[in-house]
Order: C-alpha cells, then sequence, then structure tokens
C-alpha cells in the first residue's frame, strides 16, 4: 500500500524554545535527582519531588531561557557547595602523611581519609602490597588494580563534613620507568584512571605536599619496620623524590590538579606540630575563599 510522502514539520520560534525548555528541564530533572541521591535523599521521593518542582517551576517561553539561566547557576552554586573542599596530601613513602591527617583528628568539621593499607595487606587473605614489594614485575598490575578500587572508593565516599583529607597514592611511573611493569599494563590503568576523572567527580581544590630528602623517608621506613618494606632500597625512595619534585615542586611533569601547599617535612615529625597548625590554618583559609567565591 504507497504510504503518503510525510510533509516536513516546521517549528515556530516560540515551540522550539518550548521544546528546548522541556528538554532542559528533563535533564535538570535526572540532574537534581542524582544530587539528591548523593547526598542521602534518594529514597525520599516526596522531598524530591517538592525541590525539583520549586527548582523547575516557571522555565516556559517566552522568559523561559532567562529564567533557565539563573537556576541552572542557581544549580551549579548548590552542586559546588554540596561538595566538601577535598584536600589531597602527597608526599614520598615515610614523609609523614598519616601523622598529618591524625592531627586533624580531633576537628569535627573534617573528614580523614587514610591510605587503606591493611586493605592491601589482607584480600581474602592475601597480602597485594607484600607480593607486590616481593616481586613487583609479576605483581604491580593486580596491586595498583586494587589500589585504584580502593582509592575511588574513598573519593566517592559521600561525608557530612566540610572538609576532606585524604592521602594519595601515586607510585605507577615509577614502576614504569623502572621496567617493573610494561608498558601495556600502564596504558590498560591509565585508560581506567582518564575514564574514572573523565565521569566521575574526584577532583581536589588543594594539594599539600610534604618534601623530605630520601635518606630521611628510609631512616623512618627502617625504624617503622613494616614486613613489606623490609626490602624498599634507598634508590626506590631516591626515584619516587624525583617524581614528586618534578610534579609538585618544579612542576615539569604531569599535570597540577589543584594549588600545592609545600611543607618542609624533614624536621622530626614530633617536632612538625606548628607546620601542621599552619597548614590547617591555610586550608580552612583556602576553604573560606572557595565557599565565597561559589
Amino acid at each position: 500500500m504507497h504510504q503518503p510522502a510525510i510533509k516536513p514539520y516546521r517549528l515556530s520560534g516560540c515551540q522550539l524554545l518550548a521544546k528546548l525548555c522541556q528538554h532542559l528541564r528533563d535533564k535538570l530533572t535526572d540532574s537534581l535527582r542524582n544530587f539528591l541521591a548523593s547526598v542521602g535523599c534518594g529514597g525520599r521521593e516526596l522531598t524530591s519531588c517538592i525541590v525539583i518542582r520549586r527548582f523547575l517551576t516557571g522555565i516556559e517561553p517566552p522568559e523561559g531561557s532567562r529564567i533557565l539561566a539563573v537556576r541552572v547557576r542557581h544549580l551549579t552554586t548548590m552542586l559546588a557547595a554540596s561538595k566538601p573542599f577535598t584536600v589531597f596530601v602527597e608526599g614520598n613513602i615515610g614523609s609523614g602523611k598519616t601523622t598529618l591527617l591524625n592531627h586533624f583528628s580531633q576537628a569535627e568539621d573534617v573528614c580523614l581519609l587514610s591510605e587503606p593499607v591493611e586493605l592491601w595487606r589482607n584480600v581474602k587473605g592475601h597480602n597485594l602490597l607484600g607480593l607486590m614489594y616481593e616481586d613487583p614485575k609479576r605483581w604491580s598490575l593486580t596491586f595498583q588494580t586494587y589500589v585504584q578500587l580502593t582509592m575511588l572508593d574513598l573519593h566517592t565516599r559521600h561525608t557530612a563534613q566540610p572538609t576532606k583529607l585524604m592521602e594519595r597514592y601515586c607510585f605507577v611511573e615509577n614502576l614504569v620507568n623502572n621496567g617493573l611493569m610494561p608498558h601495556t599494563e600502564y596504558v590498560v590503568l591509565d585508560e581506567w584512571f582518564k575514564w574514572i576523572t573523565s565521569n566521575l567527580d574526584v577532583g581536589g581544590d588543594l594539594i599539600v605536599y610534604l618534601r623530605t630528602r630520601p635518606e630521611v623517608v628510609y631512616e623512618r621506613m627502617k625504624a617503622r619496620a613494616r614486613q613489606e618494606e623490609a626490602c624498599v632500597p634507598l634508590d626506590y625512595l631516591s626515584k619516587l623524590h624525583d617524581l614528586h619534585e618534578d610534579w609538585l615542586y618544579n612542576k615539569t611533569k604531569f599535570s597540577c590538579p589543584a594549588p600545592v601547599l609545600v611543607l618542609d617535612a624533614n624536621k622530626p615529625l614530633s617536632e612538625m606540630e606548628d607546620d601542621f597548625r599552619s597548614c590547617e590554618s591555610q586550608i580552612m583559609n583556602s576553604r573560606i575563599v572557595k565557599t565565597r567565591v561559589a
């Protein structure tokens, strides 16, 4: 049976704006639902519907484009304000990252997320940290894949506190540079990292770099006597130091995702309380500035 030709359907300017507003309403509704779910309100349907209706009421042509622009800015501000001020603590093995986090342990408005070393030591009975140090060529990819998973869990964990401090673990490049990880395995990890940073909000607002000489952290590492670190030579720490220096101090390698606050952590950690207090003050001031800008 012959089908009649379909005439092209033309929209007037107002009709086009109406459809655009409807499309954006749908998109914003999804964004708001996701936002409410991220802050623990996903199951409160009544609350979600009320917030969404209030936010979207009045977005109709011909004034819809102006109202929409104002409310999109409001949504952006609301989402920015809901995210905690996130600080990454960077440094070599034994530089004092955990000690710095412990300084903030009494602060009620700070969420502390340490490296999940105990998880790395016991994955259903397997000590991945120990295996990686014993035979890095065999176990580096396995270990770093699990590190990526556990750190992503920390990054995306919801917190009610306005500030979040967490340690970072960025030693993959050293494994590749020293022939301990094939480039193909590094590419796989890097593709995962690119996907995570492109699709999830894992950014930070400030990096605190605990700058130390390799010889200092080598002595600290020996003093704390972790069984898995017994075979780590000074040369390994020196190469990690060079990577951190080029990244966070000289800024000649890799991209720096946030401003860097450098602390000289070569003195005994027991004598760094004044430095940690100064760091605390700078973190809180940076958080206040960000809140005002938002």
